[in-house]
Formats: C-alpha cells, sequence, structure tokens
C-alpha cells in the first residue's frame, strides 16, 4: 500500500469522531443545502482539533452558495440568519435559540500593495482551501460522503507535530499580518514545531506586517492571551516584533538589559489566574514596559491600536485608574476605598497582577506586606458580599 493511501486511510479513521459531534442543528442546515443540490463543507477549527485530539466544537461552514442566496435557503425555511462578515462572505445561522454556525461561500482574496484584499467569491473548495493560509487548517470534512479533504498534506503535518504555510512563506505572511498572530497561536495552543522556512520569514518581516481587519487582528490575539500556556507564541511575537508592530505608540522594553528576561515575564504573566480578558491585556502590557509611563492618553492609543468599541475603552481606563490608585502604604481604610472603587471582582484579579508585577520589579516594601493586603482584602470583599445577599 503506497504512503498516500495509507495517510488517507489514516485520516478517515477519525471521520466517526467528528460525525459523532455534529449537532442535530447542524445536521439540519446540512440537509437544506443537499436538498438543492449544494456543496456543504466542514473547515476550520472542529476539523483541526479532530484530528489533533482537541475537543470538537465550533462548527464553520464552507459552500458554493452564495451569501444572499445562503440567507434565502434558510430563511425560507425558517432559520434566523445575521450578516456577521457578508463583504467576506459569512452569515451566521441561528437555530434554535443557541446553536449558531458560520456559513461561509467559497472565496479567494487578491492583495495589492497597501490595500485591503479584494473577495473573490468561488465555485470550487478547491480555490477556496487554497487560499488558506497553514496546511493543517486545509483540510475540511465531507459530511455527505463522511471524508476528509486534505489537498496539501495537512494530516501528515499534524502527525509530524509541524505547522507549513501554503505557498511562498515571506509572501503569504506579507498578504496579511493577522497570520503571523494565528502562528503564534497554534504553536502554543497545539505545541506544533514551526518550519525552518516559516520561523525565519516569520522573524524577518513581523515588525513590518500590515493589519487589514482589526476585528480578526483583536479575535486571534485574545485567543492567544486566554490560551492556559501562551508562552510560546508570545515570545515569537516578542522576538520577530510583531508586538511593535501591533502597538507602535506603546513604550516596551527595549535594551538589551531591560528585555533579557523576557521569558520570565512572559512566564509570569501565565500566572496571571483571572479569566477576563482586559485584566490580561493590561497585564501584559504592564509587564512589557515601565510602569512610569503608563497615563490614560497611553492606554487611549491602544485602545486605537486594536480598534475597540468606547464601553472596552472604559473598562481599559478603569483598569489604569484603579492601578495607579492603589494604595501602597497599607491602610485598611484606603484599601477598602480602593476595592469599592475598583469592584469587588475586578479588584480580586487586579491585587493578584499588582503582586506579580511587584515581584518582576523587586518592589520589596510591597511584597513584604503582600500576605497583609491579600488577607485584609478577602475580608473587605467577603464582608461587601455579604451585604450584597441581603
Amino acid at each position: 500500500m503506497s504512503k498516500n493511501c495509507t495517510d488517507r486511510k489514516r485520516l478517515n479513521e477519525y471521520a466517526s469522531d467528528i460525525i459523532n459531534s455534529i449537532p442535530s442543528e447542524l445536521q439540519i442546515i446540512f440537509e437544506i443545502f443537499w436538498s438543492h443540490q449544494k456543496e456543504v463543507y466542514i473547515v476550520g477549527g472542529a476539523v483541526r482539533n479532530c484530528l489533533l485530539g482537541f475537543p470538537v466544537k465550533d462548527f464553520d461552514i464552507a459552500t458554493n452558495v452564495h451569501p444572499k442566496q445562503v440567507e434565502k435557503l434558510l430563511n425560507d425555511v425558517g432559520i434566523k440568519t445575521r450578516q456577521i462578515g457578508s463583504k467576506y462572505g459569512t452569515i451566521l445561522a441561528i437555530v434554535g435559540k443557541k446553536a449558531v454556525f458560520d456559513v461561509s461561500t467559497f472565496r479567494r482574496e487578491i492583495y495589492s500593495v497597501s490595500a485591503p484584499p479584494k473577495i473573490v467569491f468561488v465555485d470550487s473548495l478547491e480555490e477556496d482551501l487554497a487560499r488558506r493560509d497553514f496546511r493543517f487548517n486545509a483540510i475540511a470534512f465531507d459530511p455527505k460522503n463522511k471524508e476528509f479533504i486534505d489537498k496539501y498534506d495537512g494530516f501528515n503535518d499534524i502527525q509530524q507535530g509541524r505547522i507549513r504555510i501554503i505557498g511562498d512563506a515571506y509572501t503569504r505572511l506579507s498578504e496579511d499580518g493577522t497570520r503571523i498572530i494565528r502562528l503564534a497561536r497554534f504553536a502554543s495552543q497545539y505545541n506544533l514545531t514551526i518550519q525552518r522556512d516559516l520561523l525565519t520569514a516569520t522573524l524577518a518581516i513581523g515588525k513590518n506586517i500590515q493589519f487589514y481587519s482589526y476585528t480578526a487582528l483583536q479575535k486571534e490575539f485574545f485567543k492567544l492571551l486566554m490560551l492556559p500556556d501562551p508562552t510560546r507564541g508570545l515570545r515569537l511575537l516578542w522576538d520577530a516584533e510583531t508586538l511593535f508592530a501591533m502597538f507602535p505608540n506603546f513604550p516596551f522594553l527595549k535594551s538589551k538589559a531591560e528585555s533579557v528576561n523576557i521569558q520570565k515575564i512572559l512566564h509570569r504573566f501565565t500566572k496571571i489566574p483571572s479569566r477576563d480578558i482586559w485584566i490580561k491585556l493590561f497585564g501584559l502590557l504592564l509587564f512589557l514596559s515601565k510602569e512610569s509611563v503608563h497615563n490614560a492618553d497611553l492606554w487611549y492609543l491602544i485602545g486605537q491600536n486594536l480598534k475597540i468599541s468606547v464601553n472596552e475603552q472604559k473598562k481599559l481606563d478603569r483598569l489604569l485608574s484603579s492601578w495607579l490608585n492603589f494604595p501602597q502604604f497599607f491602610e485598611p481604610k484606603k484599601l477598602k476605598q480602593w476595592i469599592r472603587a475598583t469592584g469587588l471582582n475586578t479588584s480580586e484579579d487586579l491585587l493578584q497582577l499588582i503582586f506579580l508585577q511587584a515581584e518582576l520589579v523587586n518592589h520589596s516594601e510591597l511584597l513584604l506586606k503582600k500576605r497583609l493586603y491579600l488577607k485584609e482584602a478577602q475580608k473587605i470583599i467577603e464582608s461587601f458580599r455579604r451585604r450584597s445577599r441581603y
């Protein structure tokens, strides 16, 4: 038996895993498309996670049906839809009360210098897969024939524990800077080795990349920050100076003496216990900079760099204000006032972050009173919570 046949056989052994994971609401969508003789495939994270042994969820669908027709086919049978990226061919299908799926039309992008890509809808799955970034991301699953479609040997990459790009690495990364953020996330999330040519290209052009979709940039970067251990990916973004491209106005540590302990800094970041993305973002940028330079104007620019909403900017502003106003000298009354102004949940998270940063900068006076602060803060927070229950 040839290697290709062997790999195909191994690949399709996973078919039952993804079939058994398909929700009944998604099956309804498949049946609708099939009844109109349309093509429909599962792509993206669900396929990737299945083959990597991770939980299968967040099903994305690719089809040869154009966006307006997708809406019509689904609306005609009572399925609600919402345009979340119709410019890019993506429609959100809402089945029942909770089941939501991205349905995207086959497409390719035409890139030009210093301009967003032009989106062109196409009729074949092959063209749609060719536009995708990494080979293991270009595997589709055909739910009708119950088989995987792997045109770029992505399954072999998964077995070898590596990440390779489709096409020339310099060209593909230069087209869209978000691909470097995704590369960093995948390297951390799946513990995969980045192929040499891809790593070389990343380090060479990472500081000069352009972002055409700040929605995609924010989404990918936040996914990275929320991983249990994003250290590898963040180190890649640091070494490639991609963080400098993302936040061009931010005063990152730059000298050799300041950044020599970058691994220590990133490891400390993983110790932040909060699951609040704004605490995570605030902590990362705080750890990677000089604390003396932080002010409201600087954090406004950070919000602009990520194109966050007004309400999200207010969250960052409140975090900065609470951090700046933290009582450096232990006084129970002032600590109580600080907790009330900061909020109970936020103050718990921010306290942990403050002491992690104090360890990084060796703030000995504050660290000597760490246990005292945390014990008193816990007592104050519990008191507030008891009152709120009555």
